[in-house]
Formats: structure tokens, sequence, C-alpha cells
């Protein structure tokens, strides 16, 4: 009896690490697809555009280079607030903190995020010149149900804005 007890054991341990050792490989290759601004996917932008708003393939790919015209400009906003963000870590694990260099670094992410969120508007605004009034209501409402679908997760993975759910 307790060599089968062992052995299940043994057999329930050994899938747990097999299972576990497979989805943070995946996380890691999955992490590694897009590096650089050449590797990020333009053709499903493309077929965003074809497949919800029914737009021909001149259009979407003139309004797919719209939106990706900023790209590199974003990722190095993006990565430089990073590295004010580890600034201001630093500014708050030391022993006495300042807090007027904590504010001006504060001051300055908030400077960064905005010059991301005109980037982001400026093209919103410049795709959505570009279409017919039915189309440009049916792109907010898809851009809409996309952000707040990602953005409002509830706890453990909850989509929507649905009831607030408490997890506590």
């Amino acid at each position: 009896m307790k060599k089968i007890t062992l052995a299940l054991l043994l057999f329930i341990s050994l899938t747990i690490n097999i299972t576990a050792a497979g989805t943070i490989f995946y996380h890691y290759w999955r992490g590694k697809k897009c590096q650089t601004i050449s590797d990020y996917p333009k053709k499903p932008f493309r077929r965003f555009l074809k497949d919800h708003l029914n737009l021909p393939e001149n259009e979407a790919s003139h309004l797919q280079s719209i939106f990706f015209q900023d790209k590199k400009d974003l990722l190095n906003l993006k990565k430089e607030i990073h590295q004010q963000r580890e600034v201001l870590i630093d500014l708050l694990s030391e022993k006495e903190i300042d807090e007027s260099k904590i504010n001006q670094q504060i001051q300055k992410m908030s400077t960064l995020q905005t010059q991301i969120e005109q980037i982001v508007i400026k093209r919103f605004i410049s795709i959505k010149s570009r279409l017919p009034e039915e189309k440009q209501e049916e792109l907010l409402k898809l851009i809409l149900q996309k952000a707040y679908s990602r953005s409002f997760r509830g706890p453990f993975g909850g989509f929507g804005l649905g009831k607030k759910r408490r997890w506590w």
C-alpha cells in the first residue's frame, strides 16, 4: 500500500512540475517574440480594419501606416517612463527622503505620460477623420470595448465593467 501511495504522489509531483516548467517556458517564449519595433505585427491591424469595419484593402493599408508611424516614438517614451520610475524607486529607497526630488521625478513622469496621450489621441483623430461617419462610431465602439475588456479586469482575470465583485 505504501508503494502505491508513494508512486501516486511521485506521479502527481512530476506532472505538476512538468506543467509548471511548460508554462514558464511558454511565457518566456511569448515575452521574447516582440523585442523591436520591426517585430510588432502589422497585418493583424489591417485585418482588424477589414473584418470589423469592412474597409477595402487600400484604405486599410493607409490607416495602418498612420497607426504605425508613431510606434517607435511611443516605445521610446514608454522606455523613458520605465527608467524614470526606476529613478523614483531609488529616491524612495534612500534613508532620507527628499520630497522635492520625488515631486520633480513625478512631474517628469507625468510629462512623459502626457506626451504619450497626445500622440495616441492625435493618431486616433487622424484615423477617425479618414473614415465615414458610420465607421467612426463603429471604430469608437470597438476601441472602447477593447479598452474596457483589458484594463478593467477584475480580480483573478475577470473582464468588463459588470458588477464589482469583492475577492476578499
